[in-house]
């Protein structure tokens, strides 16, 4: 039987932050891709096609933006969400050629990643069947009381 469960590439240069967001998507039951660049993991979204991305905007060989705009240019459906510790994303974003599903400041907490990953499906629901894939994992996972503390 296919493993059902949502994959998810996480993508960023500060290695502390790629295995927290891991063990933090792992515990809502996703099976997780890891990336420490854009050049990575575009590599791993076209070996793997998973239905989330969640990525740094600022990583060296290439960032968050272009890899979003890379990502986009293969036509899959995918949630893509970008993080950054910086406050200017949102003068970046203006000039991106293909905007991020959703967008999430650093610092966060768990909370706010699950609340970022659900509105950014939610603004998806109808059009887009790896959002609804994500919504229903998510709540699944709730209902069986499978969340992290």
């Amino acid at each position: 039987m296919a493993d059902s469960k949502p994959n998810v590439l996480i993508v960023d240069d500060d290695s502390d932050l790629l295995y927290m967001l891991s063990a933090a998507m792992q515990a809502f039951g996703f099976n997780t891709l890891l990336a420490k660049d854009g050049v990575e993991g575009v590599d791993k979204f076209r070996e793997a096609e998973p239905e989330l991305v969640i990525s740094d905007i600022y990583m060296p060989h290439m960032n968050g933006l272009l890899m979003l705009e890379e990502i986009r240019s293969l036509e899959v459906d995918t949630v893509i969400i970008l993080i950054t510790g910086f406050h200017h994303y949102n003068q970046l974003l203006q000039h991106s050629k293909s905007p991020p599903n959703g967008f999430l400041p650093k610092p966060f907490n768990l909370h706010d990643l699950m609340a970022a990953i659900r509105n950014a499906c939610l603004a998806l629901e109808g059009t887009s069947d790896v959002a609804l894939k994500i919504l229903e994992h998510i709540d699944t996972t709730l209902a069986e009381g499978e969340q992290p503390d």
